[in-house]
C-alpha cells in the first residue's frame, strides 16, 4: 500500500485514506484482499489507541494515589514523560467531541498530557505544563474565577473560543506529588466556570478551608462530631454514629436527593436528621449550625485520610483515629492560634483570615458594601431565597437574580453548590473577628 497512517491519525482517518487509496490504485481482483487489509489496519489502530488510554488512565491512578515516581516511570516508558509541574485541566466537554479536544489540548504549546476523565467519558483532565512558573499550592489572592487570567495558558481560552458550550476549571501549578489536590481544586473551578462568561475559571482562594485549618480545627471538629459518632444502635434496624455521619454527609451535599442516595425512605431519612439534631444538639434549618456540621466533616475527613493542609501535614498521628479518641478534644500538641482555644474553630488562624480577605475582596464596597449586606441578609434568613427577598425588598426573582450576580462575582454557584453556604459564612466569621481585633487595637492605641 502506498498509504502508511501516522501513528496520531485516528482510526477513522487511516481506514477512509486507505480505502480511497485501494480504490484508486489497487486492480479489481486484488480489492477484496486490500478491503481485509484496510479493516485489521483499522483495528490495530484503535486497539493501540485503546492501549494507550488505558496506559494514560493507569499513569493518573499513580498520581492520585500519590505515586509519582511510578507514574512518571511507566509514562516515560510509554513515551509520554508527565511535566515537573503542571496546571491540572477539568474540562467538561458538552456538545464538542472529546476526541477533538484532546487533539486540541495535544497540538498546544508546549503540548498538554490528556487523559479522560475518571467516571465520565465526556470529560478530560489535562496536565497543562508550567514553562517557567512557579509551583503553589493554594495562593490567597489568586485571581476570581470568570476574570481575565494572563497567567492562564492561551490553549485554554482557544478551546473555550472555538467550542462555547465546553467549560474548564484549572488548578494553580502544582509539582506532580501534588496532583490529586490539583485534580480536586480543578473540579471546584468547574462548578465556578458554569456561571463565568469565558467558560472557564481557575481556582482561587475561596475553595476548600478546611485544606488551611485541618491541623488546628481537628479537635473542634472532633468535639462536634463526637456525640454522633459515639451513638450506638439500641436495634438491628437503627442508624449507629457511622450511618448517622454518612446520612449528615450525604443531606448536607445534596438536600433533596439524599434519600435516594442513601438507599432510604424520607421518613427514615426524617427521622435520622432528627436524632442528629438531638444528639449533636444543633438545628438543621439554621445556617450557622449546617456551616458548622459541614465544615466539622470536610476537616474530619481530612485528618482521617492524612491529608496535607496547605501550609503543613496533618498530624500522622490524627490519621484514622476514630472520634471522642484520646488526642481530640484537648490534644496539646496540636499547632495553637492566640485567642482560640483547642476546641474551638481558629478564625484567628493567619492563613484562613487571608483567605477570607482575598474572597470577599471582589465584593463591590469591600465588607460593608452593598454585596456584602445581600449576602449577611441571606444568611441572617438561614439561606431561605424567600426570606431574604422579603428582608431586602425584591421580588424572589430579583433576589435569587442577586445572587447569581454576586455568586458570578466570587466565584461560587451560591443556589446550588454544596459547600457555598458554609464557606461564605465561615468567611463572614473571620472577617469580622479579624475587624473587631482592629478595631479593639485601635480602641487601646487611643486609650494609652
Amino acid at each position: 500500500m502506498r498509504v502508511a497512517p501516522e501513528p496520531t491519525r485516528t482510526p477513522a482517518a487511516a481506514s477512509s485514506e486507505l480505502r480511497a487509496a485501494i480504490r484508486r490504485d489497487v486492480p479489481g481482483d486484488a480489492r477484496e484482499y486490500a478491503r481485509w487489509a484496510s479493516r485489521k489496519l483499522a483495528e490495530a489502530v484503535r486497539i493501540i489507541d485503546d492501549t494507550e488510554r488505558r496506559q494514560r488512565r493507569a499513569v493518573w491512578d499513580l498520581l492520585c494515589g500519590g505515586q509519582a515516581v511510578a507514574a512518571r516511570t511507566m509514562a516515560e516508558a510509554m513515551g509520554a514523560p508527565l511535566p515537573a509541574a503542571a496546571r491540572v485541566a477539568v474540562v467538561a466537554c458538552g456538545d464538542a467531541d472529546p476526541d477533538a479536544i484532546a487533539d486540541l489540548l495535544d497540538r498546544g504549546d508546549p503540548p498538554a498530557w490528556v487523559v479522560r476523565s475518571p467516571g465520565d467519558a465526556a470529560s478530560l483532565v489535562a496536565l497543562l505544563p508550567a514553562v517557567g512558573a512557579s509551583v503553589s499550592g493554594i495562593r490567597p489572592g489568586a485571581p476570581s474565577p470568570g476574570g481575565t487570567d494572563p497567567a492562564l495558558p492561551g490553549v485554554v481560552r482557544e478551546l473555550t473560543r472555538r467550542h462555547p458550550r465546553t467549560r474548564i476549571g484549572v488548578s494553580p501549578v502544582v509539582d506532580m506529588t501534588r496532583a490529586a489536590v490539583g485534580y480536586a481544586q480543578a473540579r471546584h473551578a468547574l462548578s465556578a466556570a458554569g456561571l463565568a462568561p469565558e467558560g472557564y475559571a481557575r481556582f482561587c482562594a475561596w475553595l476548600d478551608p478546611e485544606l488551611l485549618m485541618a491541623r488546628q480545627a481537628a479537635a473542634w471538629a472532633d468535639g462536634v462530631l463526637s456525640p454522633l459518632a459515639r451513638h450506638e444502635a439500641r436495634r438491628r434496624s437503627d442508624p449507629d454514629g457511622a450511618d448517622l455521619l454518612d446520612t449528615l454527609d450525604v443531606w448536607l451535599a445534596t438536600r433533596r436527593g439524599a434519600g435516594e442516595r442513601l438507599g432510604i425512605h424520607r421518613n427514615t431519612l426524617s427521622g435520622r436528621l432528627r436524632l442528629v439534631e438531638r444528639l449533636a444538639g444543633r438545628d438543621l434549618a439554621r445556617v450557622d449550625d449546617r456551616a458548622e456540621l459541614s465544615l466539622a466533616l470536610r476537616v474530619h475527613a481530612l485528618v482521617r485520610h492524612g491529608a496535607s493542609d496547605a501550609f503543613g501535614a496533618v498530624d500522622p498521628a490524627g490519621r484514622d483515629r476514630p472520634l471522642g479518641s484520646a488526642g481530640g478534644r484537648n490534644d496539646a500538641s496540636r499547632t495553637a492560634v492566640p485567642g482560640d482555644e483547642p476546641h474551638r474553630l481558629p478564625l484567628g488562624l493567619p492563613a484562613l483570615q487571608e483567605w477570607a480577605h482575598a474572597g470577599l475582596r471582589p465584593l463591590a464596597g469591600g465588607i460593608g458594601g452593598p454585596d456584602a449586606r445581600t449576602l449577611r441578609v441571606w444568611l441572617d434568613h438561614d439561606a431561605r431565597l424567600a426570606a431574604a427577598a422579603s428582608a431586602l425588598s425584591l421580588s424572589v426573582p430579583g433576589a435569587r437574580k442577586r445572587l447569581v450576580r454576586i455568586g458570578g462575582v466570587l466565584g461560587l454557584d451560591l443556589l446550588h453548590a454544596a459547600n457555598a453556604e458554609a464557606d461564605l459564612w465561615l468567611a463572614f466569621r473571620v472577617a469580622d473577628r479579624r475587624l473587631s481585633t482592629v478595631l479593639a487595637d485601635e480602641e487601646n492605641r487611643r486609650a494609652s
